[in-house]
C-alpha cells in the first residue's frame, strides 16, 4: 500500500529535507554516510530524499547553525542528533499524536530462536495492549506467559522527548509453526490506534482522510 506523502506545512523546509528530518527522529543519531547511502531508502525503509553529499553536508551545517541537530562523536564517528529544537520543528510539521505512539523489541531466549520475550511499552496502556494483540495475531504466535508493569526507558528515538515512566506489556513468545498466510491486512490497518514511526502517522493520517 503507498503511503501519501501527508505533512502541515509549517516548517519552511522541502519534502526531501522533512524526509532526512524524519530519518534523524525516527532512527535517533546518524552519520552523513548514512543520510547519503544510496540505499538510504532501503535501509531506513522511508523515501528517498534525493539529496547529494554536498547538499546535505550544507542542510546539516545550517540545521547546526539554527540549533536543530548537535554533533555527537561516536565509536564509528560523527553522529548528528535531534536537539529539543529540532525535534519540536519535526512534532510541527508530523503532529505526532503522543499517547498513540508505542514502541517494541525482542530478545531470544536460549541458543535457538523458537521462543523470545516481546516487549511493547507507550504512554497509554490500552494502546499498547492493543498494538500487542494485533502483532501476535499477525506472526500467529503463542503467548506462553505475559505481565504487565510501568518501565522506564532509554529509547534511541525522539531522544528529545521524556523517558517515561510508559506502561508495557512483557510476554514470554513462542514462534509458529507457520505464517498466518491469510491474515486479514484491510482489517488491521482500519483498527490502527498506534504509530512506532513517521511512515505509520503519515499512514493513519491518510485513513483519518
Amino acid at each position: 500500500m503507498s503511503i501519501p506523502f501527508w505533512r502541515t506545512g509549517l516548517v519552511d523546509i522541502s519534502d526531501a529535507e522533512l524526509i532526512v528530518l524524519d530519518a534523524l527522529a525516527d532512527y535517533g543519531a546518524l552519520r552523513l554516510v548514512d543520510l547519503s547511502d544510496p540505499a538510504f531508502d532501503l535501509h531506513l525503509n522511508c523515501r528517498p530524499h534525493g539529496l547529494d553529499e554536498s547538499t546535505l553536508t550544507r542542510m546539516l551545517t545550517q540545521w547546526r547553525r539554527l540549533g536543530w541537530i548537535k554533533p555527537i562523536i561516536a565509536d564509528d564517528g560523527e553522529r548528528f542528533e535531534l536537539t529539543p529544537s529540532g525535534g519540536w520543528q519535526w512534532e510541527r510539521e508530523r503532529a505526532p499524536d503522543w499517547s498513540r505512539w508505542v514502541h517494541g523489541h525482542r530478545r531470544f531466549l536460549g541458543r535457538t530462536d523458537d521462543r523470545w520475550i516481546e516487549t511493547y511499552f507507550g504512554n497509554t496502556a490500552s494502546t499498547v495492549d492493543t498494538c500487542f494483540r494485533w502483532f501476535v495475531e499477525i506472526e500467529g504466535t503463542t503467548v506462553v506467559r505475559t505481565r504487565r508493569a510501568i518501565v522506564r526507558h532509554r529509547i534511541w528515538e525522539y531522544p528529545w522527548k521524556s523517558q517515561g515512566p510508559f506502561f508495557a506489556v512483557v510476554a514470554v513468545v513462542a514462534s509458529a509453526p507457520e505464517i498466518n498466510l491469510l491474515f486479514d491486512w484491510q482489517r488491521y490497518e482500519g483498527s490502527r490506534c498506534w504509530w512506532r514511526d513517521t511512515s505509520e502517522i503519515m499512514r493513519s493520517r491518510a485513513l483519518i482522510r
